[in-house]
């Protein structure tokens, strides 16, 4: 089966279903299935403050929706999952999409339930011949990181232990990070220089082999500073400077 090796966090990304782009300087004619592998390059975890700011949220938020692993636990010289690779232009308006770039797009992403090790990878794409369409190892689909409102509740996917986290080290605060697509899936509406989602009375944690319902208390905006105080400026995909901010949703007593 074909297979594609990719960098993390971008290959957890991909397998995920949060990243629909991947990024190249060439293109190929192959279209289906893909096969990705996670190579043993690391990426400083520094780096991430220098990625746009639509890159560095969505990154966030997938970790606490716990859509990938946090930085520490990413699978490395691992096939850790498939997409489906439909086409490849240069003018995709994914918020991945880099310019200058040659923009594979991708969908169906699939997460291996257990990925396979000790893999070395390859350049272009290579063929991995241990697996094949009619022997996939055991998958699940997956579909992005899950913040979503259904009526007047907030609904979050995520884990047991990311929740105890939200809980007892956060002081039941939720930190969503903001996105161009949450803005769309939240229905927010713009203020002076922040975005505000539309009221809701609940939240709700989906967890693997659980649902926790929570009364919504409040819900504050968190404006980043820097050592001297002021707020800090972010670039985004167009390099407009924007302000750094994120939504702190507190909750309180369960329902």
């Amino acid at each position: 089966m074909k297979c594609l090796s990719v960098r993390q966090p971008w290959a957890s990304l991909l397998v995920s279903g949060v990243k629909d782009v991947e990024n190249r300087t060439w293109a190929t004619h192959y279209r289906g299935k893909l096969l990705i592998h996670a190579s043993s390059k690391k990426i400083p975890h520094d780096e991430y403050d220098y990625y746009p700011y639509e890159w560095y949220n969505s990154l966030m938020n997938a970790v606490t929706t716990n859509a990938i692993p946090s930085a520490g636990q990413f699978p490395y010289s691992a096939i850790i999952g498939y997409v489906t690779l439909k086409d490849c232009i240069t003018d995709s308006k994914s918020i991945w999409a880099q310019q200058g770039c040659v923009h594979w797009v991708v969908s169906d992403a699939y997460l291996f339930d257990t990925p396979i090790l000790n893999v070395k990878g390859q350049l272009n794409v290579f063929e991995y011949p241990e697996i094949n369409e009619n022997n996939l190892p055991p998958a699940h689909k997956a579909d992005g990181y899950g913040i979503s409102l259904e009526g007047s509740e907030l609904v979050v996917k995520t884990s047991t232990e990311i929740l105890s986290i939200i809980m007892e080290k956060q002081g039941n605060m939720l930190c969503i990070y903001p996105t161009p697509e949450l803005r769309k899936v939240l229905g927010t509406g713009k203020t002076v220089d922040t975005w505000k989602p539309r009221p809701f009375d609940t939240v709700r944690f989906d967890l693997p082999d659980d649902i926790r319902r929570f009364r919504h208390d409040h819900t504050d905006y968190f404006i980043v500073k820097d050592e001297q105080g002021n707020p800090c400026e972010v670039f985004d995909l167009n390099e407009r400077l924007l302000g750094d901010y994120t939504l702190n949703v507190y909750f309180g007593e369960e329902l």
